[in-house]
């Protein structure tokens, strides 16, 4: 009799064993998940951060030749106010 005892112990054991690795898996089956989750949304924060920095540097691009252009203006209007800031002495030498 002790053995039948023995062998329906054991058995409860296994099968409680069974039940108890059948949650871990279940539980790493959402861990899992979670953890692609989480690869899906650092991979699209990436993307949206590389669009996001080439954007910029776009900008910073045509900033540079926006403010090339305004040097460039503003040198040429600076030689016009020297002109007439030459000729303006010469009429008042004149007079």
């Amino acid at each position: 009799m002790e053995n039948d005892k023995f062998q329906e112990f054991i058995g409860d054991q296994f099968a409680k064993m069974f039940q108890e690795m059948q949650k871990v898996s279940g539980e790493l089956q959402k861990v899992k998940d979670d953890v692609q989750g989480v690869k899906d949304i650092q991979l699209r924060m990436e993307n949206d951060l590389n669009n996001k920095v080439g954007k910029v540097c776009e900008f910073i691009e045509v900033q540079r030749d926006v403010n090339k252009e305004i040097v460039e203006r503003l040198e040429r209007i600076e030689v016009k106010i020297e002109v007439l800031q030459l000729e303006t002495a010469h009429i008042r030498r004149v007079k």
